[in-house]
């Protein structure tokens, strides 16, 4: 008998820092058409500076990662793009 491995699934993951607690439930801030919308979150694993997202976003979903703690979902944001 020989045992296959299985084919590597797809993670999604997000940095640690977008990631909000109250209580025992995980939360981020999605932004969709430059509005904030809290959205609660599955958290898997942790990753060094990354945590692992089993449900509640979706791979192309843009999350807040700063100033999150200040917001409030239905505030209008502005999104910066990361240059290297």
């Amino acid at each position: 008998m020989s045992i296959q491995p299985s084919s590597p699934q797809k993670t999604l993951t997000i940095p640690a820092e977008a990631v909000l607690y109250r209580g025992q439930k995980a939360y981020v801030y999605r932004v969709v058409d430059q509005i904030a919308q809290q959205t609660e979150i599955t958290r898997g694993a942790a990753m060094d500076d990354h945590v692992q997202v089993l449900s509640g976003l979706n791979p192309n979903d843009q999350v807040v990662v700063q100033g999150q703690h200040q917001l409030q979902s239905g505030q209008v944001v502005r999104t910066l793009t990361h240059s290297s």
